[in-house]
C-alpha cells in the first residue's frame, strides 16, 4: 500500500493549514496551477476528534472532501479545485455544540477571508446545524450539500432553495411504517434495551411517535435485558399482545432476550423478534449468532426468528470502487489525522456521502459552464440546486439519485438467516418513492422462514389466545351445537348404510351359503303346505 501512502502524504505536504489565533478559522493554502476557467472552493465546517466514534466529525470525513476533490480534478483538468477547513480552534466543539457556532464560522470565513473570484460552495456532514447553515445560504445563494444532517426544512424548497442533502439516512419512522404495512403487521410489541442510550433510543422514541399514524397498534416497553427477570415479564406481555417484537438495542441484549424466548418457546416460527441497525460496524454492533461460545448452536437455532432491519442498502457499500476509497480513506485519516482504528470502524456511509456530494456538486458546476451560465454576479446555488434535483448520476461511490425535495433517494433492506450459510441475507428491499418506500422480494421463491417463503402475521388467525375459533356468543353456540348434532346424525346414518351394504356384498359373495332364519323359515313353510294336502 506504500503507492498509497505517499501522495496523499506529499498532498498534504503541499496544502498544509495555517491556523489563524484570532477567530479559530483553518485556511488551507494552495498550489496555483496556472490559468484556469473557473476556481472552485469547497468549504466544510465542522469539528476533529474521535471520542464517540460521531461519524460526522472531519477526522473522518475530512479524507472524503480530499478523495471528491481529486476526482474533479482528475475528471476536469481545465479548472481549479480546492478545499477549506473551518473549525473553531477556541472551542472544543461535538455535535450538540455546533449550531450555536457554525453560522458565526461561516460568516466570518465568508465576509472575512474567502477570495471573492472563486465560486464558494458549502460541503460538510454537519450534525444539528443544518438550519443555521441553511439560513447562511440561502441568503447568500451557496449551494449547500450536507452528508450527515437533513431537517424537514429541505423539503420546502422556498425555505431551502440552495440546499442539498446527500444523507445516507433515510426517515426511520417512515421505513418501519411502510415496512409493517407492507407485510401487514398492524399489531406489534416494542422494546427498548435500557442499557442503550445513543441510537436506538432516538429512533425507539421516533418509530413510536409516528406508528399509530400509520394504522399501527403497538405497545412499548423498557426492557432490562441483563436482567432475566425483566426479559421474561416483557416477553409474556409480548406474547398476549402480538407476535411480532421491534427490538431497539445492542446485539448483546438481542442474544440474552432471544435464549430467554428459546426457553419460553417462542422460536417455533411464530414469534417474530425484529432488530434494527443503521448499518454493519462495530459502532453499532454485529447482529450474529457466531460468538465462538458454548450456547451458539443454540441461537442460531433461535436466529430462525430473527429479522434484521439495515437503514441503508449494504451492497452500494460493497462496490470494487468504494473499497478502493475506503482503503485511501483509511490511509488518510491515519496519516493526516492519527486515526489508528481500523478501515472496518470508518462510517463508510457517512464518508461515501461526504465524497458524493462534493463530486456531485462539482459535476453540475461543469454542466452550468456547458449551459453558458455565468458564475460572475454571484454563488448561484439555487441554479445549481435546481440541477441537481431529481437527477440520477453515475459517482466513484455509485449511482446516486437526487429526489425532488433535496434528500437523495435511500435504499433499506431486510434480511433474515440463511440457514446453509449461517449469515443473515437480505430477501427484501426497499426503494424511497413519493415520500414512501416500496418493498420488493428479491426472490419470490427463496426459503426465509423456517424453511418456508412467508412470513407469519402479527395475530394469528384464531387470535392470540385461539378464543377467535371458538365463539362465546350465545345464539352462536346454538348454531355450533345444531352444527355438531347434524354432523352426528349424518355420522349414523352413513354408519349404517355402510353395514348394510356390507350385508349385501357378503350374501352375493357366499351364494351357496343359507342362513339360519332361512332354514327354519323354509322349514315351516314346507311344514304347512304338508298339512294341507
Amino acid at each position: 500500500m506504500s503507492h498509497i501512502f505517499i501522495p496523499w502524504t506529499l498532498l498534504w505536504v503541499v496544502f498544509s493549514p495555517s491556523v489563524n489565533a484570532n477567530n479559530g478559522d483553518v485556511v488551507v493554502d494552495r498550489l496555483i496551477h496556472g490559468p484556469s476557467k473557473l476556481h472552485v472552493e469547497f468549504i466544510t465546517t465542522g469539528f476533529f476528534g474521535f471520542e464517540g466514534h460521531e461519524p460526522v466529525s472531519l477526522s473522518y470525513n475530512a479524507p472524503a472532501i480530499m478523495t471528491g476533490v481529486q476526482r474533479l480534478r482528475d475528471l476536469y483538468p481545465e479548472h481549479h479545485w480546492t478545499w477549506t477547513f473551518i473549525w473553531d480552534t477556541q472551542n472544543q466543539l461535538s455535535c450538540p455544540l455546533m449550531p450555536d457556532h457554525v453560522y458565526f464560522m461561516l460568516a466570518q470565513y465568508y465576509y472575512s477571508r474567502r477570495i471573492s473570484n472563486r465560486l464558494s460552495i458549502v460541503v460538510a456532514p454537519a450534525c444539528f446545524e443544518g438550519i443555521p447553515m441553511n439560513d447562511f445560504a440561502g441568503v447568500e445563494d451557496v449551494l449547500l450539500i450536507t452528508s450527515a444532517s437533513v431537517e424537514t426544512v429541505i423539503r420546502n424548497r422556498q425555505r431551502s432553495p440552495t440546499w442539498l442533502s446527500t444523507t445516507p439516512f433515510a426517515y426511520s419512522n417512515v421505513v418501519f411504517c411502510s415496512l409493517l404495512n407492507a407485510l401487514n403487521w398492524t399489531t406489534v410489541f416494542v422494546g427498548l434495551d435500557s442499557q442503550d442510550r445513543m441510537y436506538h433510543l432516538y429512533i425507539f422514541h421516533v418509530v413510536t411517535g409516528e406508528l399509530t399514524g400509520c394504522g399501527v397498534q403497538f405497545t412499548a416497553a423498557t426492557v432490562a435485558c441483563s436482567e432475566e427477570a425483566s426479559v421474561v415479564s416483557s416477553l409474556r406481555e409480548f406474547h398476549a399482545k402480538s407476535r411480532v417484537f421491534l427490538y431497539f438495542g445492542q446485539p448483546p441484549g438481542f442474544r440474552s432476550l432471544l435464549m430467554v424466548a428459546a426457553r419460553l418457546g417462542m422460536i417455533d416460527g411464530d414469534h417474530v423478534f425484529l432488530a434494527v441497525v443503521p448499518w454493519a460496524s462495530p459502532a453499532y454492533g454485529f447482529f450474529t449468532w457466531q460468538m465462538n461460545r458454548e450456547d451458539d448452536e443454540k441461537v442460531k437455532r433461535a436466529y430462525r426468528s430473527v429479522l434484521l432491519l439495515t437503514m441503508v442498502d449494504e451492497e452500494q457499500y460493497a462496490l470494487p470502487s468504494v473499497r478502493l476509497l475506503s482503503q485511501e480513506w483509511a490511509n488518510i485519516s491515519r496519516t493526516v489525522y492519527n486515526n489508528t482504528e481500523l478501515t472496518s470502524d470508518l462510517p463508510l456511509p457517512v464518508m461515501a456521502a461526504t465524497h458524493a456530494a462534493v463530486e456531485l456538486a462539482g459535476t453540475a458546476v461543469v454542466e452550468a459552464l456547458a449551459r453558458n451560465v455565468s458564475f460572475t454576479n454571484g454563488n448561484n446555488g439555487r441554479v445549481l440546486a435546481e440541477s441537481i434535483l431529481n437527477r440520477t448520476r453515475d459517482l466513484q461511490v455509485g449511482q446516486w439519485r437526487m429526489g425532488s425535495t433535496g434528500v437523495v433517494v435511500h435504499g433499506v433492506q431486510l434480511s433474515s438467516l440463511d440457514w446453509e450459510t449461517g449469515q443473515l441475507k437480505a430477501f427484501m428491499k426497499a426503494l424511497e418513492t413519493d415520500a414512501t418506500f416500496v418493498w420488493k422480494r428479491t426472490d419470490p421463491h427463496q426459503t426465509i422462514w423456517h424453511g418456508r417463503a412467508d412470513l407469519p402475521p402479527a395475530v394469528p388467525l384464531c387470535g392470540l389466545d385461539g378464543a377467535a375459533c371458538f365463539s362465546r356468543n350465545g345464539s352462536n353456540d346454538s348454531v355450533v351445537g345444531g352444527s355438531v348434532a347434524v354432523i352426528c346424525a349424518l355420522a349414523v346414518l352413513i354408519g349404517a348404510l355402510l353395514a348394510r351394504i356390507s350385508r349385501i356384498w357378503i350374501r352375493s359373495a357366499v351364494w351357496w351359503s343359507l342362513e339360519s332364519d332361512i332354514l327354519i323359515m323354509g322349514s315351516r313353510k314346507s311344514q304347512s303346505r304338508a298339512s294341507r294336502v
